[in-house]
């Protein structure tokens, strides 16, 4: 949600004339780069919790989307050190800054009554200080109404697909609303926005099997976010299957979360898995892409699909059998030079 949270409210403030200076994640498609040098007063930037370099920072306003349990092994496999580094973070804040918090989030809401800032909440959930509404999926797209005590509601349309763009667009909504930015202003920005390169992307339409094939791209490589993705396709083309290839991340993370990985894949139609991406990483004994598929077949009395990358298109052909098909490419590593692939031999 940061990239995304980040890439929006850059979009804001540029759609805005406040010229601000941005770091994020991903191309911002609008701006095709990840960063501006701006003229304004802003700097908006994506903060990194993986390696606590975050720590570094002196923001004057914070937006947490949620806190999980990754990236453990810098904070000794102890998820409490993880959550302590986000109130030292806090803790960096001007006493007049402002924290804006996901208030669906668990792990971030139990930390709320050690952040001695203010603070502002958004959400699903009623409890919020901004509470999303009569949220609809619209195919590529969403719109939903935000209800806030001093604002009335509020009704936004967004040029993204997913309940969780919705979050990460209400995140930058309450810290463009907080800085004078006029609704009308961001009401537009998020109607016109253009998305995020491989961030739930709607890549192309690809021929597979003869069948034509709607592809979208996403960088998710935690169950969290992959479940977020896939349940935000199947709510957006609900008469639609999804066959999605999956690249695990790292064998650091495969090993930590290899249960809710089980868990997440059972859910999906149909799953191709690809090797484990080292990013750099040594192999660990018992954790490959091999054991995961074996599982996963396991788990899900399917047939066990680990497939070479060279082999791809030959399995996508015998695994799409109608038109009403989602490829969704899934994962961070190489799979993305997979889908440049798809795109320019099956378009």
């Amino acid at each position: 949600g940061k990239t995304t949270t980040t890439s929006i409210l850059a979009q804001i403030m540029t759609d805005s004339d406040l010229e601000p200076t941005f770091i994020t994640g991903g191309i911002i498609n609008s701006f095709a780069t990840n960063a501006k040098l701006g003229d304004g007063e802003y700097l908006i930037a994506e903060a990194d919790e993986s390696d606590k370099s975050f720590l570094m920072l002196q923001p004057s306003l914070v937006v947490i989307t949620n806190i999980e349990e990754d990236h453990l092994s810098n904070y000794e496999n102890n998820f409490d050190q993880l959550k302590e580094a986000f109130v030292e973070f806090v803790k960096k804040i001007p006493f007049d800054g402002l924290v804006v918090v996901c208030g669906d989030d668990f792990n971030t809401k139990s930390l709320l009554p050690r952040f001695s800032r203010r603070i502002l909440t958004y959400g699903f959930q009623e409890s919020n200080n901004f509470v999303i509404k009569s949220f609809k999926a619209n195919g590529k797209s969403c719109s939903f109404s935000l209800f806030n005590k001093e604002r009335g509601d509020m009704e936004f349309n967004l040029n993204m697909l997913g309940r969780h763009n919705a979050l990460n667009a209400v995140a930058a909504i309450v810290v463009a609303l907080d800085e004078g930015v006029e609704i009308e202003d961001i009401k537009n920005s998020l109607k016109q926005f253009s998305g995020i390169g491989r961030r739930m992307e709607v890549a192309g339409n690809l021929k597979l099997n003869d069948k034509n094939t709607l592809l979208i791209d996403d960088y998710g490589h935690h169950p969290t976010e992959i479940r977020s993705t896939y349940l935000s396709i199947k709510e957006s083309y609900p008469d639609s299957e999804v066959v999605m290839v999956f690249q695990p991340h790292r064998y650091t993370r495969t090993k930590d979360l290899f249960n809710e990985f089980l868990d997440v894949l059972s859910e999906v139609d149909k799953v191709l898995l690809l090797d484990i991406y080292s990013a750099g990483e040594d192999p660990i004994d018992g954790i490959s892409g091999e054991i995961l598929s074996t599982k996963l077949a396991e788990r899900t009395k399917k047939p066990k699909l680990l497939v070479k990358e060279e082999d791809l298109i030959n399995s996508l052909n015998k695994e799409i059998q109608s038109e009403n098909t989602i490829l969704l490419m899934q994962g961070a590593g190489t799979i993305s030079s997979l889908t440049q692939k798809l795109l320019k031999e099956c378009s």
